[in-house]
């Protein structure tokens, strides 16, 4: 989901609010063979091992945004964006704040 509002503290700049959840895996394993050895006899066999593929995590991205002009031929943007449970993995929060001055010539 976004939100999108242009000319709102100055002429032409704009603001951007978003939320959004990517796709996922919600269920499903796969069976992978692995070798054991026996620590007594040490003879080898091969055992099947079955593995999640879903994650333990929901990831959840929030986003805000405010470009602005300045000059003729320059602008200045700000951006702030939180994810909770990044790559779909439990407790792997992110968080990142930028600002750029753009000047074309």
């Amino acid at each position: 989901m976004s939100y999108m509002e242009k000319n709102l503290l100055s002429a032409n700049d704009q603001l951007t609010l978003s939320v959004k959840q990517p796709m996922r895996v919600t269920s499903g394993s796969v069976n992978m063979p692995v070798m054991n050895i026996d620590p007594v006899t040490g003879v080898p066999s091969l055992g099947i091992n079955s593995v999640s593929l879903a994650p333990t995590g929901k990831e959840m991205d929030c986003k805000v945004s405010y470009v602005a002009p300045m000059k003729k031929n320059q602008n200045f943007s700000f951006v702030a964006g939180y994810m909770k449970d990044a790559m779909n993995m439990t407790g792997n929060n992110y968080a990142n704040v930028a600002a750029n001055w753009v000047v074309r010539f």
